[in-house]
């Protein structure tokens, strides 16, 4: 019985230590979010590299708020985030402004790199099946390409 005890013991406690590493990545955190509009609010998720997905939201006048929405898997945030260094995303600069704009944004400590555009120009269709990938993602709707 003790011998079955201690074989228990160290079964889940190599469970519990092992994980999936976390590859080191340009940024750590990921950002998709909408803004403007008549009420210009804000809205959107924050993936960060540990799987934790939060919602973004902002009213007119108001701090910035994040709320914990739910938790991913390492490996399919290790498939996004490859795949947005795959393509460049992270070192593409574009700030367009308007009225209702679309962001996403790459976070490295305090480090803040964004691409702004509107979705109704021209511009934005390089930019928008991406950012509607990772939104789905982050809902929990959709799955990475």
């Amino acid at each position: 019985m003790k011998q079955l005890l201690v074989i228990l013991i160290v079964f889940f406690s190599a469970c519990a230590i092992h994980k999936t590493p976390v590859k080191n990545y340009s940024f750590d955190v990921l950002r998709v979010s909408r803004a403007g509009g008549f009420t210009g609010n804000v809205s959107g998720y924050s993936i960060d590299r540990n799987g934790e997905i939060a919602l973004i939201y902002q009213f007119k006048g108001k701090p910035a708020q994040q709320q914990f929405f739910r938790q991913t898997t390492l490996d399919s945030v290790q498939m996004l985030f490859d795949k947005i260094e795959q393509i460049g995303l992270n070192q593409v600069s574009h700030h367009a402004t308007g009225n209702m704009t679309l962001q996403i944004a790459f976070q490295k400590a305090g480090d803040i790199h964004s691409i702004t555009f509107i979705e109704a120009q021209d511009t934005a269709k390089q930019f928008s099946p991406i950012y509607y990938e990772i939104r789905d993602f982050a809902a929990g709707r959709g799955k990475i390409k």
